[in-house]
């Protein structure tokens, strides 16, 4: 190898390090897919959030109050159905037969316990000496228009019924199922939901004058099962994508850019599994965490192979050139490195969990991707020949890439 300049301290133990790397790449290589495989299995230990209390502390005074509100009466979750006449018009025949097909069917629903509607609404008057309570509606599929206006007027003039199960204007009515969720299995809420839709679905089938929406504690506890997920189907393949064509621009090189992404690949992993060792949960919040590592962790690798490729471009031979990049990248990338995980530590002083989660596991992400970028990715780029660049415009365009 041609003899280095001299340098500072710093750098000329980065110009070691690098020698170090790249002498013993293979066994680099080796070592950091066996300390990052470890890492992986902590991911079957994530769990995924599904309850709207994970935005607030134990300690939030809200949550302890209402916590000890339920703790005096009862724990309750619901389901509530939005009934919406194509007419504009709760009280006919067909969306009061529709509204009580619903109230009927809301029994079936798993775990549930009670079920209010106006057509279950229990009226009571006087009759003589007596006291009657009955429904407010019976089957209203051969109610006359006499009687359910008759039924209209109590229904808007009650102040337990009004604004709760219809709107005042009466253009659309609720059912609301009370349900108590055991709490001894993750699948009680999914079953809870998806029988709601099915419902829903079944309702609307036989009844297409009226649209349905569900809502109520267990709709949104549910969405915050189904859209971490989401976040993961729709934007990661995108991101990978968008850098992979990226870095294939500006590197003309296949094998340079799927090292990269192969870093990147094992930092996300590596956070997550320790993430799941330390407890931390999948929620709308943190499921950010990949995005976020993703979008950080490839700085480091592409200032590294940018250097790499212009020490070679200058005439320096492969390995010495890869020396070079660790040599000039080695204190910016773990000072920038450093820097990103302190600031994404602070969120610890976040009073919602979900951000001291998101936080932890980015730091996380950013802590493995300069680790790897200084060990696993000079041991593969150790093996990579890349073609000159294309001057400073090629320059200027991938540091801002990076």
């Amino acid at each position: 190898m041609s003899k280095l300049s001299p340098t500072t301290p710093d750098q000329s133990f980065a110009a070691q390090w690098a020698r170090f790397i790249i002498r013993f790449r293979w066994f680099v290589i080796l070592a950091s897919l066996i300390a990052v495989g470890f890492a992986a299995t902590g991911a079957s230990k994530l769990s995924i959030l599904t309850n709207y209390r994970v935005f607030f502390s134990e300690q939030n005074p809200e949550l302890r109050a209402f916590d000890k509100f339920q703790a005096t009466y009862t724990k309750t979750d619901n389901l509530f159905f939005l009934v919406r006449p194509k007419d504009g018009d709760v009280f006919t025949r067909k969306t009061l037969a529709a509204i009580e097909d619903l109230t009927e069917q809301g029994w079936q629903i798993p775990f549930s316990t009670r079920v209010d509607s106006i057509t279950n609404f229990q009226h009571t008057y006087a009759n003589g000496d007596d006291l009657v309570v009955e429904d407010l509606i019976e089957n209203a599929a051969s109610l006359d228009a006499a009687y359910i206006a008759e039924r209209k007027t109590i229904a808007l003039n009650e102040p337990l019924i009004r604004d709760l199960l219809v709107t005042a204007d009466g253009r659309a009515a609720g059912v609301n199922v009370i349900i108590q969720l055991p709490g001894k299995d993750i699948s009680e809420l999914p079953s809870a939901y998806g029988a709601a839709q099915k419902t829903r679905e079944a309702i609307m089938a036989r009844h297409p004058d009226v649209e349905i929406y569900v809502s109520g504690l267990v709709a949104l506890n549910n969405a915050f099962a189904e859209e971490a997920p989401k976040a993961f189907a729709s934007l990661l393949p995108f991101m990978f994508l968008a850098i992979f064509l990226l870095s294939v621009l500006f590197f003309r090189s296949i094998t340079a850019t799927a090292a990269m992404l192969f870093v990147v690949v094992m930092s996300t992993v590596a956070a997550m599994g320790i993430a799941g060792y330390l407890g931390l949960g999948i929620s709308p919040v943190s499921a950010a965490a990949p995005i976020v590592i993703l979008t950080l962790a490839v700085a480091d690798s592409v200032h590294i192979m940018m250097a790499f490729r212009d020490a070679q471009g200058a005439g320096m031979e492969r390995l010495e050139a890869l020396v070079e990049a660790i040599r000039t990248n080695f204190l910016a990338v773990s000072v920038t490195s450093i820097t990103t995980i302190i600031g994404f530590l602070a969120l610890n002083f976040s009073d919602a969990p979900p951000f001291r989660a998101l936080g932890n596991m980015s730091a996380l992400g950013i802590a493995a991707a300069w680790i790897l970028s200084l060990t696993l990715f000079p041991a593969l780029a150790s093996f990579i020949k890349l073609k000159p660049g294309k001057g400073p415009k090629m320059q200027k365009a991938m540091s801002a890439f990076a």
